[in-house]
């Protein structure tokens, strides 16, 4: 299987069960997202009813993956965000990739305001090392919540449906 027939499959049924890495999830919320910096290279967004999440990019042909639900990051200060060109998060050095954007939603799939954040103003930090890894930083515009993500690469071979 390869990513886009992953997210065919989804977008088809989105109610179906996924596997990742050997745990059971269900979707409780799922949208397609496009971004004021990035134009037409969108996304997709998965919440699982664990919190955890991924991110489907079709683009890159990337998912990206997390187990924890978006939350602030308390050791990165909120005026760091996005005016910092590098930042340390939990040993790792992060640089800017993508500063002072807006995401917004394009398409919701499944779920409502509640399980999927919406509009989001953030910027994008990259480990230095070069790993496929994202270090999201920002606010949800709804709720002026910080929503800060730390999702890594996951492989293909680590989702079944």
């Amino acid at each position: 299987m390869k990513i886009k027939e992953l997210l065919s499959a989804l977008l088809e049924d989105p109610n179906r069960k996924i596997s990742i890495r050997g745990k059971q999830k269900e979707i409780v919320g799922f949208a397609e997202f496009r971004t004021v910096n990035l134009g037409d290279d969108g996304y997709f967004k998965v919440i699982f009813d664990d919190h955890s999440f991924l991110f489907i990019v079709p683009s890159e042909n990337l998912l990206l993956y997390t187990d924890e639900a978006p939350a602030p990051f308390d050791e990165i200060v909120d005026g760091d965000i996005g005016n910092v060109q590098k930042l340390s998060f939990r040993g790792r050095e992060y640089k800017i990739e993508n500063a002072h954007d807006y995401q917004y939603v394009v398409k919701l799939i499944k779920g409502d305001y509640r399980n999927i954040e919406g509009e989001v103003s953030f910027s994008d930090y990259v480990p230095e090392d070069g790993a496929n890894e994202l270090l999201s930083l920002g606010w949800i515009v709804r709720t002026g919540e910080r929503a800060d993500v730390n999702p890594q690469e996951l492989k293909l071979n680590e989702v079944e449906i």
